[in-house]
């Protein structure tokens, strides 16, 4: 799989050397007849999926689709009348597009997530009084989204259909705000391109619109406190990314960077002020309705684990999940964490343009390492011997070095295309990616996080190589390989 990647990566490389981002966007320069192809597969494909359900050869087939179909959108005919359109039409257009191809799965009873389930229970007990972390399992998740669950459960009551539609709606959303966001900076062809890639992209079809996660209502929080900041409608900006951290952790990394945009201590000092309020409205709730409640969810927090990471995978191989007494999940974050710090300080250097080209090159290398110790947890967790894990990762490693010793800096831009525009974009796409390296679990759907700011990135080689790189993942729990296979995780 990751001699696939690489491969096509070196040929995408390859494609966008004479790419110009004033042309079509089609990086690919695909025959029309053979580009209609990609997209009449794509569509066999999603539908498939709809009629089926997910199994893993067809979910890959998928996303290689997707990739061709995001690398040529732009040399598509039928764009340049979506492009020419109304704005008002556009806006509904994107929305429309993303939202059906979503509701596509609604149809689907396929259970490839518990997540959803453990939606449906805490919002019953909700609705049924009871109090989260200690009346009941209310898992590792902040305050503010067992609020979130109550609302849904009391508009809507709890169920599969109604929360993954819900939650759809607002994956839909982003592409809508993915395309005001980059028109802050870019023209109308790029910031089309940007939001249909978002709408077409399989992780959150199959995600959000059959497993209903959570995460987009975050994701949307967290881009309007971007496009918001841009605007600078500093006060706007600050809640809203406060709120995406109520219901999250992640967009934390994101407030270091936005500071760094606004200009006067004063202004910093109350925009981190207002991040606060609503985590400290909520937990301040929390600890309202019952203390042991309050402490009991930080005594969660603290237990979290997860799967398919560097820290689990280290756990895994070792037998342990603590080295002299301190949990090796924790080390794992605060080793990622520490690089992110060393990722501010080079955005703050007068020579930051360049150094984000570094940063480009680790995030490269510190994918491919995950690669290497996903296939180190494959093998173990299906049952096979440590000494056959280390054995097929050390002929992977060999293999990885060499190829990026050869192709790493070609691959890699000589500069940004415009800073100014991108580099905020750029800085977060990285942060939020060294912040899921940190995570004790890795999944799919955290990709979604930092798609939106990856896709608003202009300079092509950074956009879509890690495009290309980054979704080769496996997806749900008891998924087969193929129709009549036995299911597996």
């Amino acid at each position: 799989m990751c001699t696939f990647i690489l491969t096509n990566t070196v040929i995408i490389m390859n494609k966008i050397n004479d790419f110009n981002l004033k042309g079509k966007l089609d990086i690919l320069h695909l025959q029309s007849n053979v580009k209609t192809a990609f997209l009449i597969l794509y569509i066999i494909v999603l539908a498939f999926t709809v009629l089926f359900g997910v199994y893993l050869l067809t979910y890959f087939l998928f996303i290689f689709l997707f990739l061709i179909v995001a690398s040529s959108l732009g040399g598509y005919k039928f764009f340049d009348k979506i492009v020419s359109s109304p704005t008002w039409q556009k806006i509904l257009m994107i929305f429309m597009f993303a939202f059906i191809l979503r509701a596509l799965m609604l149809g689907q009873t396929q259970i490839i997530c518990e997540d959803l389930e453990n939606y449906i229970y805490r919002s019953e007990n909700l609705l049924d009084g009871r109090i989260p972390y200690t009346e009941y399992d209310g898992g590792s998740k902040p305050p503010l989204y067992q609020y979130m669950l109550y609302l849904m459960g009391f508009v809507f009551t709890p169920g599969k259909v109604q929360f993954r539609a819900v939650f759809s709606v607002f994956d839909s959303l982003i592409a809508v705000a993915l395309y005001f966001l980059c028109k802050t900076k870019y023209d109308e062809r790029f910031s089309v391109v940007a939001s249909l890639i978002y709408a077409l992209f399989p992780v959150g079809i199959i995600s959000i619109g059959l497993s209903g996660h959570y995460d987009p209502v975050v994701i949307l929080f967290t881009l309007f406190a971007m496009l918001m900041l841009l605007k600078n409608r500093l006060g706007l900006s600050s809640l809203s990314l406060g709120t995406a951290f109520a219901l999250k952790l992640y967009p934390i990394v994101l407030l270091p960077f936005f500071l760094t945009t606004i200009k006067t201590w004063r202004s910093r000092i109350i925009y981190t002020i207002l991040f606060l309020v609503p985590s400290i409205a909520s937990h301040g709730l929390l600890y309202i309705l019952s203390p042991d409640a309050f402490f009991e969810y930080f005594a969660v927090q603290s237990k979290w684990d997860g799967s398919s990471a560097f820290s689990s995978t280290i756990e895994t191989i070792l037998g342990t999940s603590t080295i002299f007494s301190i949990k090796i999940s924790w080390l794992g974050f605060l080793f990622f964490g520490f690089l992110n710090l060393l990722l501010l300080l080079d955005w703050l250097s007068p020579n930051r343009h360049k150094n984000l080209i570094k940063w480009f090159k680790i995030i490269i290398v510190i994918y491919m390492i995950y690669y290497g110790f996903y296939l180190i947890y494959g093998v173990l967790y299906y049952g096979g011997p440590l000494y056959m894990a280390l054995i097929l990762a050390e002929i992977y490693f060999l293999f990885m070095v060499f190829i990026l010793h050869k192709y790493l800096d070609i691959i890699a831009p000589k500069s940004l295309t415009d800073f100014d525009s991108e580099g905020l974009f750029v800085v977060s796409t990285f942060s939020i990616m060294l912040f899921i390296f940190g995570l004790p679990n890795y999944v799919i759907w955290y990709f979604l996080w930092f798609l939106p700011f990856l896709l608003a990135i202009k300079t092509d080689r950074i956009r879509y190589i890690l495009l290309w790189l980054f979704p080769w993942h496996g997806i749900g729990q008891n998924v087969s390989l193929a129709p009549g296979t036995p299911p597996v995780n």
